[in-house]
């Protein structure tokens, strides 16, 4: 969700952005995106092109996170921090995001819901 200014890119990389780290998958956009933004991550689409193919399968012992920015810096979404249990937990139609000390949040913040719910939650603060 793009809550204030635009996003023309986005990135998944593994760990917590230091040494250890390293980018597995990145897409990006000719026209800036605003609002809500689904893209397939494989192929791409509605808008996004696939910069950095995703291997063919992610580890299930690492922690990616995804986060969208714009290619000057000038602008970036929250990230979102996750491993292959955590996706395989979620059902169609629900989204993983970060919403801090909330109730129903697990221990680092995030919560669980359906497209709807977050639409409506992501923007709340801004």
């Amino acid at each position: 969700m793009v809550c204030r200014h635009h996003i023309d890119g986005a990135v998944l990389y593994t760990g917590d952005g230091g040494d250890e780290s390293e980018d597995v998958g990145s897409w990006s956009r000719a026209e800036p995106a605003t609002g809500f933004v689904t893209w397939p991550l494989r192929t791409g689409g509605g808008g996004w092109s696939v910069d950095r193919q995703l291997p063919a399968t992610l580890d299930r012992q690492r922690t990616y996170v995804l986060y969208g920015a714009t290619e000057d810096n000038s602008w970036s979404t929250a990230d979102v921090s996750f491993t292959l249990a955590h996706l395989a937990a979620l059902t169609p139609g629900r989204v993983r995001y970060f919403a801090g000390d909330v109730p129903g949040a697990d221990d680092d913040g995030y919560l669980s819901a359906s497209m709807e719910g977050f639409r409506a939650d992501a923007c709340e603060d801004d």
